[in-house]
């Protein structure tokens, strides 16, 4: 089911993040200060991302435990000849797409060795997506991940916005759904022009 959009720019950044890591080798940092938003938005990329993939492989990473991901990455490198893992052309190993949740609780440096090792070893077949949610911007020195490293800014929606994505919609499931994301953008459960 497609994601419910606010704003074009994000139905275009949705495309734009399906293809980088789909079939451009990129990885995708995923940012909003609403949590619900940048919730959505992974949820709605993953889904589409396994039907669109055949034998997508998702991993998921908590902060309380950034050592396994290295561990994970160099479990993967180590099962390959050294010249497969650093072709970027390389598509023996089908995609496997790795989701950092919170991964603005991760050092920074660990997701900067993280980034360096996806970028030295691309015929790894692994992406990352890393989710951001309450936060407006990238942790510094992220930004040397430039040709790798998408980012999408998810704003949060105002009332206006909000009020327009309702009055176009027509389906009751997707309705229900809808109003639901509204619900859990909004602290405490409101939605005025405080909370949007």
């Amino acid at each position: 089911m497609e994601p419910h959009f606010f704003q074009l720019l994000d139905r275009i950044r949705y495309q734009a993040a399906l293809s980088a890591l789909a079939r451009d080798g990129k990885n995708l940092a995923l940012i909003s200060q609403v949590q619900a938003l940048s919730e959505h938005y992974k949820e709605a990329l993953l889904e589409r991302l396994q039907l669109d993939v055949p034998g997508l492989e998702v991993k998921t990473f908590f902060p309380a435990d950034p050592d396994g991901i290295v561990q994970s990455f160099n479990q993967v490198v180590g099962q390959m000849p050294v010249a497969q893992a650093l072709d970027p052309k390389s598509v023996e190993l089908g995609l496997k797409l790795w989701v950092v949740h919170d991964a603005s609780a991760l050092p920074a440096h660990e997701l900067r060795l993280l980034l360096q090792l996806l970028e030295k070893f691309p015929g790894s077949q692994v992406r990352t997506l890393l989710v951001y949610g309450g936060v407006s911007a990238l942790p510094d020195r992220l930004e040397d991940f430039d040709k790798s490293l998408v980012r999408w800014i998810v704003e949060r929606p105002s009332l206006d916005q909000i009020k327009e994505a309702l009055a176009q919609e027509q389906d009751p499931e997707r309705m229900a759904d809808l109003r639901a994301l509204i619900q859990r953008m909004a602290p405490g459960g409101k939605i005025g022009r405080a909370h949007v």
